[in-house]
Parts: structure tokens; sequence; C-alpha cells
């Protein structure tokens, strides 16, 4: 980070410098999620009809979140209360669009229940083991798009939308960052089977997770959500287990997408 002081001051110089607005918001995702489906449709066949529309929403305990509504559409709700860099809107769009949410569920819904029968493919269940892969493939979705030759056309959308970005900075600081990965299943732990109050455990987030304490006040809503407090489990460790199964493979990456897999299968596998 450059700069001097403290280093949570100049991790959020450096996210304020590149800080979306609303408009911009709008403009980036739909442009994001234009590249993204290009991308994805590399990688797996889309089916015909499938698409998303995308709301701006506020005043919820997420930052974003997929709703499968089926007939291969979702709808992609966008958290505006939070401010975002925009390497951060980047990963969210990514994440709940393409090649993340969207494009595991309205691909499994035609290859799986549509063509092969398979009905219990039609509904998800949270919080369960399948929330651990759809969790685990989105959050890899992301990175694996942005580490690709598409991540410069990705960069060059968000130059246009009239924000800065280093993609090769924005790479190197996430991989920096992956060692704080579990800091929101740390701070459940300490909240609910330590017995830690909200302020210790806030503490814990801006310390351990560079959180400004707006941040850390909207984790801890997060938290307190009654499906959100094992939650948070699946986001790190679904990565973890997904991106060491996949190994950097996009046919892997693919089998995710078109197969029933079980936690325990990659593990066993990996």
């Amino acid at each position: 980070m450059p700069g001097t002081g403290p280093l949570v001051d100049r991790y959020q110089a450096w996210l304020d410098a590149a800080s979306v607005s609303r408009g911009q918001l709008e403009r980036i995702t739909t442009a994001v999620i234009d590249l993204a489906r290009d991308w994805t449709s590399g990688v797996v066949d889309l089916p015909a009809g499938e698409g998303v529309a995308v709301e701006i929403v506020a005043d919820k305990p997420w930052g974003g979140f997929c709703y499968y509504l089926g007939g291969l559409q979702s709808r992609i709700e966008l958290n505006a209360d939070l401010r975002r860099s925009a390497g951060e809107v980047l990963h969210l769009v990514l994440h709940e669009t393409y090649p993340g949410h969207h494009a595991e569920r309205c691909v499994k819904d035609d290859a799986l229940v549509r063509k092969a029968g398979r009905l219990e493919e039609a509904i998800v269940l949270v919080p369960t083991p399948q929330s651990m892969i759809a969790e685990g493939i989105a959050e890899l979705a992301a990175q694996l798009v942005l580490e690709s030759d598409a991540g410069a056309e990705l960069a060059a959308a968000v130059v246009d939308a009239g924000l800065e970005l280093d993609l090769g900075q924005l790479l190197e600081v996430r991989r920096a960052l992956a060692a704080c990965d579990w800091v929101d299943v740390n701070a459940a732990l300490m909240f609910y089977e330590d017995g830690a109050g909200e302020a210790e455990t806030r503490e814990y987030l801006e310390r351990w997770g560079l959180m400004t304490p707006e941040r850390s006040a909207h984790a801890i809503r997060f938290l307190r959500e009654p499906t959100s407090r094992s939650y948070v489990l699946t986001y790190s460790a679904g990565r973890e287990v997904c991106e060491r199964w996949v190994g950097g493979d996009l046919q892997r990456f693919r089998r995710l997408l078109t197969e029933q897999v079980r936690v325990g299968d990659l593990l066993a596998a990996s």
C-alpha cells in the first residue's frame, strides 16, 4: 500500500481513491455482466434465453444477492448502502452473475433438472453443504475471470466509467489479503461461541479485516441474521475447497457448474 502510517488507513485510502458512485455502479455492472457472460460462454454452454435483471437496493444485511427466479432468469440485488471500490464491485458482480451464482443455477436447471430430471436441483437450501459449493464457485469465479485475459477488458470498462483501476495491483492486494479470508468466520465464533461482545468483535474485524467502523457494523448485522450466523463459513471454506480442487483447470471449473458435486467428493479428490 502506498503512503505511510497505519496499514488500515493506507488500505482505506487506496479503496476510497476508486470509490464507485451509485450512477457509476449501474454503468459498471452492465458492462461487467456483458463481458462476464462472454467469458462464461467460452467455458460452459449457457442455455438459450437465460438472463439477469439488476436492482440497486438499500437497507439489506448483505452486499449482494442472487435470487434465481426459475425459467433461467435471476434477479441480482446490489446493496448501495456500503461504499465500494471499483475492484470490490468487479468481484461482487462476477460473484453474483457470471460465472458465479446465476450461471451455476441456470446451467444446472437446464442440464440437471430439465434434461436429466433431477428435481432435487430445483431447490437450494441454506445453510447446507450445497451452499458451501455454491459460494465456493462464486468466489472462485471472480478470481478466474480477473486473472484471465478478460481481466484487462473489465479493467478498461471500469476506466471508461470514470474510475482508476490498476488490475495488477488489485490482484496483488487480493492475494495478500487471502490470509484474512477467515476473519469473518473467526468473528462469528468469537460472538456466538466465546461470548465476545459486539465492541470486541468489531475491534477484531477492524484490526484483522482492515475494516472501517461502517463495514464492521454491517458485518455484525450480517452475523445477527438467523441464517447468516453459520452461513458466513461458506465463503472462505467454499472457496478454499473449490480452488484446491480446480487448481486453475477450467474444465474442472466447468464440472462445478454442470455436475452434482459434494464437499466430500472435492475433499477426497484433492
